[in-house]
């Protein structure tokens, strides 16, 4: 299962604000949605408890088992075996591929930083299997955070991109620089400019959404307001294979099935009224657009067999037949009761939904009152659980292909779930 989700505390790249809108037809749509009789049971078949909190987990794919992995304050822990990897004391951040079979450690190449000066990084590229390891030199300046990274799931190619200067580097396996691209030749530097992008798991395209420039809202006396956001798919090879102009001012984020047959991708304004007008799209590889709805997602994940999607934003989810783009179902509820942090659809359509309070305690923020709740393919309610006593640091959820098997990453526990109809 492919899964993207648009972060919310880890990431380094900036964002924008964000409106959301709360109708009183949406607590109707609440109220009718939990009255349905639910149809299936979620029960807890085991939990593996782990001496250190999780500031986030990583689910491994495998040909039988799905193993876990939590990321502690500065270690890889197996809960299983108990097996503790110490990371190095210059990590910034870790990445993994689709299905773990490498891991791109981001470096500091020294530990203090000077202030107003450039950065020497460290990016190692690492094979679980032979546990070589390629390495890519960067150099980051003093003004930005690090930049995007990406690693393919197939053979530890990569991409780096920079927002501020709209550019992506390409590098095969062993950290050799293949392709770099301006996604828009003579821009500007800009610090507002949004970019995100997203990597098939069979690692043959490459799927980016960017804007020329940051945006203005449409009330203001910007002489450009628009940032004239594209849909722009590549190659893995470097080719540009098609760009398209997105509907609205900005970018949002972009997410694309594992054999890159089908792209989802969002973009967003605020109007003349600061009102928030958004986006959903879905296009195939033939770039022909497939659907469009009214969501700005914030997690998108894909069925094992490719057939079904789930985009999400804060309170609101849209389950899609991406064969043609047909919206199956959605679900609504308030924003008050929290927010969905992470989301996964089996091979029938069916759903789950990791929803939480995103609150400020204990000098951090901490997802808490955390819940999974069942929907099927309509987007009706089909079961719910509060998991109760558990809080997590980063959302981490993953369904089986058969829609009878959840695992959540809490802060002390790897929960695992059965369901049943």
């Amino acid at each position: 299962m492919i899964k993207y989700r648009m972060p919310l505390v880890k990431e380094w790249r900036r964002t924008s604000a964000r409106v959301f809108i709360l109708s009183l037809g949406l607590v109707t749509l609440l109220s009718a949605q939990q009255q349905k009789p639910q149809t299936s049971r979620i029960t807890l078949f085991n939990s593996l408890e782990i001496a250190l909190p999780a500031m986030d987990w990583e689910f491994i794919e495998g040909e039988d088992v799905i193993m876990a992995r939590a990321l502690t304050d500065g270690n890889v822990l197996d809960p299983i075996t108990t097996t503790v990897t110490r990371l190095s004391e210059n990590l910034i951040f870790r990445r993994i591929s689709a299905n773990g079979n490498y891991a791109a450690h981001f470096e500091l190449a020294q530990q203090k930083a000077i202030a107003k000066q450039d950065r020497n990084l460290k990016i190692a590229i690492r094979s679980a299997a032979t546990s070589s390891e390629a390495v890519i030199d960067y150099v980051l300046p003093f003004d930005e955070g690090p930049p995007l990274l990406l690693v393919s799931d197939v053979d530890g190619a990569s991409v780096i991109a920079r927002a501020t200067t709209g550019e992506i580097s390409i590098y095969d396996a062993g950290g050799n620089l293949r392709q770099q691209h301006a996604v828009f030749p003579n821009a500007d530097y800009d610090h507002e400019r949004i970019l995100n992008m997203a990597l098939s798991a069979d690692g043959r395209y490459l799927a980016v959404a960017a804007g020329k420039r940051g945006a203005s809202p449409a009330s203001s006396n910007a002489p450009m307001p628009s940032a004239e956001p594209h849909l722009i798919l590549y190659s893995m090879s470097g080719e540009e294979i098609w760009r398209e102009p997105l509907p609205n001012f900005n970018a949002g984020d972009v997410a694309i099935s594992a054999d890159g047959q089908q792209i989802v991708v969002g973009s967003y304004t605020f109007d003349a009224n600061n009102t928030l007008q958004k986006a959903l799209q879905i296009f195939d590889s033939d770039r022909k657009e497939l659907t469009k709805t009214n969501l700005l997602f914030r997690q998108a994940a894909f069925s094992e067999n490719g057939k079904y999607v789930i985009a999400c934003e804060k309170a609101h989810a849209q389950i899609f037949d991406i064969t043609d783009g047909r919206l199956l179902g959605e679900h609504r509820f308030s924003a008050r009761n929290g927010m969905i942090a992470d989301a996964a659809v089996d091979n029938q359509g069916n759903a789950v939904l990791l929803i939480a309070r995103h609150e400020f305690r204990d000098q951090k923020f901490v997802y808490v009152e955390p819940q999974l709740r069942l929907l099927a393919a309509n987007g009706q309610v089909a079961a719910e659980l509060k998991l109760v006593g558990h809080q997590f640091n980063q959302p981490a959820l993953h369904l089986d292909a058969g829609g009878r098997s959840i695992k959540v990453g809490m802060e002390k526990a790897c929960l695992n779930y059965e369901v049943q109809p």
